[in-house]
């Protein structure tokens, strides 16, 4: 029974049918795994009978990712039916400023929607570089499972600049070259029947980086068909996007500093006379006067008697005490802390911050090139 179900399976899925769906083609995806055909223009409808059986009461984790004014919010919103982000007003400036968790059902399928901050932010309040770490840490935070089932791109159909490929760049950065088998784009507001040639040159972008795309129609959609292309895009999630390993970004960032620090070991080190000041304590002597005090007697003459025989009388002896003083130099030792200047040739290691661009582009090539191979 199993191999008659697998070659009416093979049987279906070889038939000239287009993009359309077809409802015994949807059972046996539901069975036998698979989905919708890559890169298909407009979404497909689904029946709620296979989309129960494919992901009723599954828990599905959706991070955005993408430059401001795109649409993630307004996407958020949509999805989980009510008003949860913030949108941006006409100005254009980006709203949303952390990385925030929002909850949704969508026919018996629960979400988890990570809005990230835009990219390129309007405001200037955080770089490009801040705001991967801010997602990256998030990720590795709130991911129960360790993974994450989509890595939901945005583009908007309506804006007249193209920052799909530097999105794309960004992703890679974060999530290394595997986030491919993990991703679809978003092209937001988009309108149904309108042909753009922006809308071309995203598809052609899309298609040269292996990256599948879907055209999400937010304006003047009937809530029927809302419902509807939530479903195809959910459906496309679970049956042709691989999970992507959160930890695989923790191991990314340590892969390219382990490469950052081999370079600067593998670097010449320049050498370089640097000049070291030190102190020391150090004894002197410092000459010094002293003096001290003594006495003599001397003797002195004085004549006899009163005034008249003091004229004419005799002399007599007497002691007569000199106070005289003494002067010498003695050396004191005195202590002095003395600064010394010595030279030294050092060699000079640069930061590893010198090496992390370089080691960054040679460990996503690498991946690139394994992400080819397969």
């Amino acid at each position: 029974m199993q191999m008659i179900l697998q070659k009416s399976y093979q049987k279906i899925k070889s038939k000239s049918m287009g993009k359309k769906w077809n409802l015994q083609y949807a059972k046996m995806l539901a069975q036998f795994g698979g989905g919708v055909e890559m890169n298909d223009l407009e979404f497909q409808k689904v029946p709620d009978q296979v989309f129960s059986i494919s992901l009723k009461n599954k828990e599905l984790i959706l991070v955005t990712f993408g430059p401001t004014r795109a649409g993630k919010s307004s996407f958020i919103n949509k999805m989980a039916n009510k008003h949860l982000a913030r949108v941006g007003e006409d100005q254009g400036e980006s709203t949303t400023t952390e990385v925030s968790i929002h909850t949704g059902i969508v026919k018996g399928c629960h979400l988890r929607l990570f809005d990230t901050p835009g990219l390129n932010d309007s405001k200037l309040r955080f770089s490009d570089k801040e705001l991967q770490e801010k997602v990256k840490i998030t990720l590795l935070e709130h991911s129960e499972k360790g993974q994450l089932d989509a890595l939901l791109l945005f583009e908007s159909c309506y804006s007249d600049s193209n920052q799909l490929r530097n999105t794309l760049n960004k992703a890679q950065q974060l999530f290394g070259t595997f986030f491919r088998k993990s991703a679809v784009v978003i092209f937001t507001k988009y309108v149904k029947g309108v042909k753009s040639s922006k809308i071309e040159t995203l598809k052609d972008i899309c298609d040269q980086n292996n990256v599948l795309y879907f055209l999400w129609e937010n304006e003047d959609i009937e809530d029927q068909e809302m419902e509807e292309q939530k479903k195809s895009l959910l459906f496309l999630i679970n049956n042709k996007l691989q999970p992507f390993d959160v930890t695989e970004v923790q191991k990314l960032q340590e892969k390219i500093i382990e490469r950052a620090l081999r370079l600067r070991e593998e670097t010449p080190k320049e050498q370089q006379r640097e000049e070291f000041e030190f102190e020391l304590k150090e004894i002197y002597f410092e000459a010094k006067k002293e003096a001290f005090n003594y006495t003599v007697n001397e003797i002195g003459w004085k004549r006899h008697g009163n005034w008249f025989w003091g004229i004419c009388g005799s002399l007599e002896p007497h002691v007569i005490k000199t106070n005289k003083e003494f002067e010498y130099t003695v050396q004191v030792p005195k202590e002095e802390m003395r600064k010394h200047i010595m030279a030294k040739d050092v060699k000079i290691e640069l930061p590893i911050e010198v090496f992390m661009q370089r080691a960054r582009k040679q460990v996503l090539q690498e991946l690139k090139q394994a992400y080819v191979c397969q």
